[in-house]
């Protein structure tokens, strides 16, 4: 009878047999009795189909799920007895689910790091059997299993950068000089959209790691990342905007610093996007008072306008950031200033914030304090 057909308590009574302690008959080291080939193998065989099948039915996976670190361990000793080949998707489960200790055993056991079914058929209760166990570790955000892999052969593919991105956006230090100690080009791009998914990019921009350290305001891997030859002066390639260009989110004062690292490092603080975006732009966008004082204080032009004629103070406005406001005004920032669709700061505050005259009140007091400021 297939597996598949197995009643759910003949299924249990399975597990049960299989997940008790292997035979010391089974044993490869310090075993008394004499070690018979042929019940070794069928052993294995039995513990070795029952895995691979707990790892690819919806149904099976239930219920073995929680005696599966049992079975993986026995079916690992009695392979030591007879050579017979653990399955090796054995170490996707474990990668998939941070089972660091039974990962090191069988690695020990030569399991292949990189081994990968061709296709992504349900598996260890998802789907994803496609991917390798490095690519599961790196999208489980598990540094350890991450380091473990790479220390013993797991490849970070054919463009390295997956890897590499997602250690510097997860802050992964260790793994990232693993990376570069493997030989991993430090200054790899985001790999181009591709119709195999395995091989898209793991972020919709960005070109090196210093963007993907930027991105999630991870200062430390940022200064590693540099000491260790990553380019301040690469461009997205999506946009063709400078790591200026990136510096987003709420916290101010992590931005400031990462902004004066990169005007140090002679970053273009007037560099433009292919759509005419400025830096300040960008952070006018997002309301960091403290990082356009900077960049204002650095050069930045007040006045820049982007492809639609926005200014600075247009797209603060238009984003209800108006904290910011004072600073673009004392910097330069008009509110005179017309886009192509002539409209003023005003104008797109009026426009904007016009569901209710209080509303658009308040915003016009913000900016004319705003202009007595000058």
């Amino acid at each position: 009878m297939p597996l598949q057909d197995f009643p759910v308590d003949l299924m249990r009574c399975v597990l049960d047999v299989l997940a008790e302690p292997v035979p010391s008959a089974f044993r490869p080291k310090g075993c008394p009795l004499p070690r018979p080939a042929l019940s070794s193998y069928a052993y294995q065989c039995a513990v070795n189909e029952t895995i691979n099948f707990a790892l690819t039915c919806r149904r099976f996976f239930a219920i073995a799920a929680p005696v599966l670190d049992k079975l993986v361990l026995n079916a690992a000793v009695a392979s030591q007895n007879i050579g017979y080949p653990l399955d090796p998707s054995v170490l996707q489960w474990a990668a998939r689910n941070n089972k660091l200790d039974l990962a090191r055993r069988l690695l020990a056991l030569g399991v292949d790091p990189n081994w990968q079914r061709g296709s992504c058929e349900y598996f260890g209760g998802q789907y994803g059997a496609c991917y390798t166990p490095l690519t599961i570790a790196t999208r489980s955000d598990d540094a350890d299993m991450t380091l473990l892999l790479l220390t013993h052969g797991a490849t970070p593919g054919q463009h390295g950068a997956p890897v590499l991105h997602l250690a510097a956006q997860h802050g992964w230090i260790e793994v990232i000089e693993k990376l570069c100690e493997l030989g991993t080009d430090i200054n790899l791009g985001t790999p181009p959209a591709s119709p195999d998914y395995r091989q898209r990019p793991v972020c919709s921009g960005g070109t090196n790691a210093l963007f993907f350290a930027l991105q999630s305001s991870t200062v430390g891997t940022f200064k590693r990342l540099l000491e260790l030859g990553a380019d301040v002066h690469a461009k997205d390639h999506i946009n063709g905007g400078s790591l200026l260009h990136h510096l987003r989110g709420p916290d101010d004062a992590v931005m400031v610093e990462f902004a004066a690292r990169l005007l140090h490092a002679g970053v273009e603080v007037n560099g433009k996007t292919s759509d005419g975006l400025t830096p300040l732009h960008t952070v006018a966008m997002w309301g960091l008072v403290d990082t356009a004082r900077l960049l204002l204080e650095k050069g930045a032009e007040c006045t820049a306008a982007d492809e639609l004629g926005d200014t600075p103070l247009h797209l603060a406005v238009r984003m209800g950031k108006h904290r910011v406001l004072p600073v673009l005004i004392q910097g330069g920032g008009s509110l005179e200033a017309k886009n192509h669709a002539g409209k003023t700061p005003i104008d797109e505050a009026c426009s904007r914030w016009a569901s209710g005259s209080t509303i658009r009140s308040t915003v016009e007091q913000i900016l004319a304090a705003s202009r007595k400021e000058m």
